[in-house]
């Protein structure tokens, strides 16, 4: 692969990536805390954070793939708005 190659494909996937890497951290605590206030830290924390943190992920991502284009979309739009007022 060349190095233009290479980098087209990280730029047509960039968003995929930005949205694993913050929901994965993002989904891990939320779930981790709720489950530890519903069992607490005893030895079905793991089988009850896993499951726990599976449906989190398995709905965040999709959502959040839908959600950051249209934020970006909002905020250029805000930003153009506003560096039009200012002229």
């Amino acid at each position: 692969m060349t190095e233009d190659s290479e980098g087209n494909i990280f730029e047509r996937y960039y968003t995929l990536f930005f949205v694993l890497i913050v929901a994965t951290p993002i989904c891990a605590i939320n779930s981790a805390v709720q489950t530890a206030f519903q069992v607490g830290f005893s030895c079905a924390f793991p089988g009850h954070w896993g499951r726990g943190f599976t449906l989190a992920y398995a709905l965040t991502v999709p959502a959040a793939l839908v959600a950051v284009p249209l934020a970006r979309k909002a905020l250029a739009q805000l930003s153009s708005d506003e560096n039009r007022l200012r002229k």
